[in-house]
């Protein structure tokens, strides 16, 4: 299994559009490449074969999430006894099942 990791400070229109443009690569067949935090707006000229590509710095990691999938939102909200602040955090998470007969070597997951 392979694992690419990134954490960026972004206004929340940043995290908007990086979202928005996620979506995008997930929804569309025009073949846009998935953004990399704090540049959104990344383009690829390649047709879309169903693959979201994610970049972050020189390295990139392709996945190819089939048409029906797990999507689980998980909100927390934490109280720290020490300093008494106060953290919430949502997290996304897409999980799916790879069919055996689809590890040709296309379908999984790459990091180059």
């Amino acid at each position: 299994m392979s694992q690419l990791d990134s954490s960026h400070e972004m206004t929340r229109s940043e995290v908007a559009e990086y979202l928005r443009e996620f979506a995008a690569q997930l929804d569309t067949a025009e073949g846009e490449a998935a953004p990399t935090p704090g540049q959104p707006n990344r383009r690829d000229a390649r047709p879309n074969d169903g693959r979201v590509t994610f970049m972050v710095g020189s390295d990139s990691t392709t996945i190819n999430p089939p048409d029906h999938l797990t999507f689980e939102v998980e909100v927390d909200s934490d109280t720290s006894f020490v300093g008494g602040e106060r953290r919430q955090a949502v997290d996304f998470e897409l999980t799916w099942d790879v069919e055996e007969d689809e590890d040709d070597g296309e379908d999984q997951l790459e990091i180059r």
